[in-house]
C-alpha cells in the first residue's frame, strides 16, 4: 500500500515537470532546497519522505497522505494532464481500498476527496481533454460510494455527487456519448446507494443519504411549472425505479423514505400519468407496479387513487388512445400476476366501508372488454384476457396451497399486518358497505328518502335521533357533498339540531379560524342561499370559539368573521371577479367585528395569506385529478391527511375469501371466455380459454360451487350448436364432414367430455344438453366403437385432442383436411 502511494506521487511529479510552469532546469544548475520548491511539489515530497518511514500505510493519518492529491484537484492552477494524474491517483486509492472505517482520520478524508471532486478545477486545453477529465471525475463518484469507506461518506456530500453527475448528464455542449456516460453513472451510484442493507451497521450513516436522494430523484420528475422535460421526467422516474428495485422491501425500514414517497413520490407519478408522452407515461405505470411491489404496505391510499385515477380512469375513457389503453392493460396484466393481490385488494378496498371495490371494478372492467361479440378481437381484447385468466389461476392456485386448516407458509411471505376478519366477518362487513351504498344512492338522490332506507335496513335508529343522522352524514362514504350541504342548512327543528350535531363532532382545538374551516367545508359543499350559509356558519362559530377562541371575543365574532372568510375565498378564486380583494380591502371589510373592536391586523393578514396561497375547495373521497393546476397541493394536502389515518395494509391467509371473490366474478367470467373461444381465430387463445374454463370448474368444485361447471357446460354445448349449425348449412347433406370442418366444435367436445368425466355429479340440466349431444353424434354413426357396446369402457384422457387448423381469413375451418374428416 504504502509503495503504490509512493509511485501515484512519482507519476503526479513526473505530469508536472512536463508541463512548463514547473519545468525548469534550475534543480540541474544548482541545490534547490525544499522550502524553495513550488508549494505542490513540496507536499509531494514532504509525504514521499514521510512514507519512506513507515512500513504500513494504515498508521498513517489519512488526511495527511491524501492532501497532496486533493490539493492538485482541487487547484485552479493545475492543467489537465495533471489534475487527469491526481484524479487518476485517488481512483486507485478508492478502488484498493485504501480508505476504510479502520483508517486514521478516515472519514474526513472520504469527505475531502468528494469535496475536492465535486470542485474540481483544472484548465482545459481541448474539448476531448475536457471530456475525458469529466469522465474521471465519474469514475471516481462512483468509486467513492462504491469503497469501503463509503458509509463515512455525509449526505451532502453524497446528495452532492449524485447532482453533479445528473447535471452532468444535462450539458448540451457535452457530446452525447458522454451525456449517456453520465447517466449510466448516475444509475450506478443510485443502485449502490439503495442496496444498502438496512440491518447493517453502516445503514444508519445512509439514511439521511438515502433520503436526501430520493427527494432529488423525486424532483426530477415533477411536472410543475414545466421545470422538468419529458427527456429529464423519464430518467427521474427511471431511477426511482432503480432505487425502488434495489432496495425492495427493505425501503419500509427507513420511515424517512417511507414518508418520501407517499408524498413527493406519488404525487408526481399522478401528474405525471396525464402527459401525452407514451414512454413517459410507460415508465410512471413501471413504478407504479415497484411502489406496489415494495411498499404497499404504507401505500393503502395512494395505491387506491392509482388504480382509480390512472388505471380504471384510462382505461375506461372513450378520449383515450388505444395505444394509452395498451399500456394500462399491461400494468393491469402485471398487477393481475401477483400471487396476493387480488385477495389483497378484495380485503383491503371491496370489505372496507370507505373504499372502493377495486376487485370488482377491475375484474367487471376485464369481463366487459370481452363481453361482447366482436367481428375480430384486437390486442386490447387479448390483455383483457390474459389479466382476467390470471384472476382466474390465481383464485385456483390459491386453493392448492389449503391443507384442512393449515396454510402452506411458503405461499405467503412475512407481512406487517395480517387480516384479522374471517371470511363470515368479511361477509358482514362487504354486506354492511352494500347496504350503505344503497342508502347513499337513495339519499343522493332524495335526502330523506335515504335517512327513511336507513332507517329500515338498521343503519338508522327508529325513532330518528339528530346524534346519529349527523353521524350518518359525516362517516357514510359515497354521500353527494351538495345533498349534505343541503341537508344540513335545512330550516326546521329537527335539521337545525342534527347541524350542530354534525359540527359538534369536528375537534378545533389549537385551530385559527381558517383553518378549522377548511376542515369542516371538506365534508360537504356549502349551499347556495343566504339563509342556509347562515346557519350552517352559526353552528361553526359555535364549535369554533368553544374549542380554539383564539382573538376572537365571542361567537359573533366567530360568525362574521366565517362569513367573511368565504365571501374571501370566493373574491380570489373565482375568474369571473376582475378586481380581487385586496389585504386592504380585507381589513376595511372587518372593522370593529370583534365586541366593537378590530381584530388584530397580524392575525387579519395570516387569514388573508393563507386563503390567497391555498383556496379553500372541495375534495371527493377516492379522487385525485392529477392535474398541476391551482388546486393541486391542496388535493394532495387532503390524500396526505388520509393517508395518516390509514390502517394500513391487509393481507389475508390463503383460502379465507376465495370463494366469495370466485362467486363474485365466474358469471362474467364465463360470458368473456365464451365470447372469445368465439371469436378467436389462434390456437393459442383458444387453448388458453378451454384452460380458463378448467380453472374455473377445479375452483368452483373445491369450494362446491355447482352452478358452475353445469354453467360452463351449458355455454359450451350452446357454442357447439352454433358451431354446427353453421357449418352444417354449409354441408347439409353430411353432418359427418361439417363436424370435421369445425375444429372449433371439436375442441368444444372434447372440453365437454373432459368436464362430464371429472365433475359429472356438478351437472344438473347440463346433462340434457350432453345427452342430446351424444344422440346426435349416435345418429351420424360418429360415436367410437367402443360405446357402441354396452359393457365397454372408455378412458376420457385416451382421446386425443384434435389437431386445430384455421381457415384463411373467409370462413372458418373450410380447408380442413381429410384425417379432420
Amino acid at each position: 500500500m504504502v509503495d503504490c502511494v509512493k509511485a501515484e506521487i512519482h507519476n503526479v511529479l513526473a505530469q508536472m515537470r512536463l508541463n512548463t510552469r514547473w519545468a525548469t532546469d534550475k534543480r540541474f544548475r544548482r541545490e534547490v532546497t525544499l522550502s524553495q520548491e513550488d508549494a505542490f511539489i513540496r507536499e509531494f515530497k514532504t509525504i514521499h519522505e514521510a512514507l519512506n518511514q513507515v512500513r504500513d500505510l494504515s498508521e498513517v493519518d489519512t488526511v495527511t497522505w491524501m492532501q497532496p492529491f486533493l490539493s492538485v484537484i482541487s487547484s485552479e492552477e493545475t492543467s489537465g494532464p495533471i489534475t487527469e494524474a491526481a484524479l487518476s491517483s485517488v481512483g486507485k486509492f478508492l478502488l484498493y481500498g485504501f480508505i476504510s472505517p479502520s483508517s486514521i482520520n478516515g472519514a474526513d478524508a472520504m469527505n475531502q476527496v468528494a469535496g475536492a471532486v465535486t470542485e474540481c478545477r483544472f484548465e482545459a486545453t481541448d474539448h476531448s481533454s475536457y471530456e475525458v477529465m469529466l469522465m474521471k471525475i465519474l469514475q471516481i463518484m462512483l468509486a467513492s460510494i462504491r469503497c469501503p469507506g463509503a458509509a463515512m461518506l455525509q449526505p451532502n456530500a453524497v446528495t452532492k455527487m449524485v447532482k453533479l453527475c445528473f447535471d452532468f448528464s444535462r450539458q448540451p455542449q457535452l457530446s452525447e456519448l458522454l451525456r449517456k456516460m453520465a447517466e449510466h453513472f448516475l444509475m450506478q451510484m443510485v443502485l449502490t446507494v439503495f442496496s444498502c442493507d438496512p440491518t447493517s451497521e453502516s445503514a444508519p450513516l445512509w439514511t439521511s443519504s438515502l433520503q436526501d436522494v430520493l427527494k432529488f430523484l423525486a424532483s426530477l420528475t415533477n411536472p410543475e411549472g414545466g421545470v422538468n422535460s419529458d427527456d429529464t421526467r423519464c430518467l427521474g422516474l427511471s431511477l426511482v425505479r432503480v432505487a425502488l428495485e434495489t432496495g425492495g422491501t427493505h425501503i419500509t425500514y427507513n420511515p424517512m423514505l417511507v414518508e418520501v414517497i407517499q408524498d413527493d413520490v406519488c404525487k408526481f407519478l399522478l401528474q405525471n400519468s396525464s402527459s401525452e408522452n407514451l414512454w413517459l407515461v410507460s415508465v410512471t405505470l413501471r413504478v407504479v407496479f415497484n411502489l406496489f411491489l415494495c411498499v404497499k404496505d404504507h401505500l393503502s391510499v395512494q395505491l387506491e387513487v392509482f388504480f382509480n385515477s390512472i388505471h380504471l380512469r384510462i382505461a375506461k375513457s372513450s378520449t383515450a388512445s388505444s395505444e394509452l389503453k395498451e399500456l394500462v392493460l399491461e400494468s393491469l396484466v402485471e398487477f393481475c400476476r401477483e400471487p396476493l393481490l387480488m385477495v389483497d385488494l378484495y380485503v383491503n378496498y371491496d370489505c372496507d366501508e370507505k373504499g372502493s371495490n377495486l376487485f370488482e371494478e377491475l375484474c367487471r372492467y376485464l369481463c366487459n372488454m370481452n363481453r361482447h361479440p366482436v367481428r375480430h378481437l384486437n390486442v386490447l381484447h387479448l390483455l383483457a384476457l390474459e389479466g382476467l385468466l390470471a384472476v382466474i389461476q390465481s383464485l385456483e392456485q390459491r386453493t392448492l396451497h389449503v391443507q384442512e386448516d393449515e396454510t402452506d407458509e411458503e405461499a405467503i411471505p412475512e407481512t406487517p399486518r395480517m387480516s384479522h376478519y374471517t371470511s363470515e366477518e368479511l361477509r358482514v362487513r362487504k354486506r354492511h358497505k352494500e347496504l350503505r351504498m344503497c342508502v347513499a344512492q337513495r339519499f343522493n338522490t332524495k335526502p330523506s328518502n335515504g335517512i327513511g332506507y336507513a332507517q329500515e335496513v338498521g343503519l338508522l335508529p327508529t325513532p330518528l335521533t339528530s346524534r346519529a343522522v349527523a353521524e350518518f352524514l359525516k362517516t357514510t362514504p359515497s354521500l353527494d357533498r351538495d345533498m349534505v350541504g343541503l341537508y344540513l342548512g335545512k330550516n326546521g327543528d329537527f335539521p337545525v339540531e342534527v347541524l350542530g350535531e354534525y359540527a359538534g363532532l369536528f375537534d378545533f382545538h389549537g385551530l385559527r379560524l381558517d383553518e378549522a374551516l377548511r376542515e369542516f367545508l371538506v365534508t360537504f359543499r356549502l349551499p347556495g342561499e343566504a339563509a342556509q350559509i347562515d346557519r350552517i356558519m352559526q353552528a361553526f362559530a359555535k364549535q369554533l370559539f368553544a374549542h380554539s377562541p383564539g382573538q376572537l371575543a365571542n361567537e359573533d365574532a366567530a360568525y362574521v368573521l366565517a362569513f367573511s372568510v368565504i365571501m374571501l375565498n370566493t373574491d380570489l378564486h373565482n375568474d369571473s371577479v376582475p378586481r380581487k380583494m385586496t389585504l386592504q380591502g380585507w381589513f376595511k371589510n372587518n372593522r370593529e367585528i370583534n365586541e366593537g373592536d378590530d381584530l388584530p391586523k397580524e392575525y387579519l393578514e395570516e387569514i388573508y395569506t393563507s386563503i390567497k396561497n391555498k383556496e379553500i375547495i372541495i375534495a371527493k373521497d377516492h379522487e385525485f385529478s392529477g392535474n398541476t393546476g391551482k388546486n393541486a397541493a391542496e388535493e394532495w394536502a387532503i390524500l396526505l391527511k388520509r393517508t395518516k389515518s390509514a390502517t394500513g395494509f391487509a393481507t389475508s391467509k390463503v383460502g379465507c375469501h376465495d370463494s366469495d371473490m370466485f362467486q363474485m366474478i365466474w358469471a362474467d367470467a364465463t360470458t368473456a371466455l365464451s365470447t372469445v373461444f368465439e371469436t378467436t381465430g389462434d390456437e393459442t387463445v383458444l387453448n388458453k380459454v378451454i384452460e380458463g374454463y378448467f380453472s374455473m370448474v377445479r375452483t368452483a368444485a373445491f369450494h362446491e360451487l355447482l352452478d358452475v361447471p353445469n354453467a360452463i357446460v351449458n355455454s359450451v354445448f350452446r357454442m357447439l350448436h352454433k358451431f354446427l349449425q353453421i357449418q352444417t348449412a354449409k354441408c347439409p347433406d353430411d353432418p359427418l364432414c361439417a363436424f370435421g370442418r369445425t375444429s372449433k366444435a371439436q375442441l368444444a367436445a372434447c372440453t365437454v367430455f373432459e368436464i362430464a368425466h371429472k365433475y359429472g355429479n356438478t351437472m344438473r340440466d347440463g346433462w340434457s344438453y350432453f345427452i342430446d349431444f351424444v344422440l346426435r353424434l349416435h345418429s351420424q354413426d360418429m360415436l367410437p366403437g367402443l360405446l357402441e357396446h354396452p359393457y365397454s369402457t372408455l378412458s376420457v384422457e385416451s382421446l386425443p385432442r384434435p389437431k386445430v387448423e384455421w381457415a384463411p381469413a373467409g370462413g372458418e375451418g373450410e380447408q380442413a383436411d381429410e384425417g379432420d374428416k
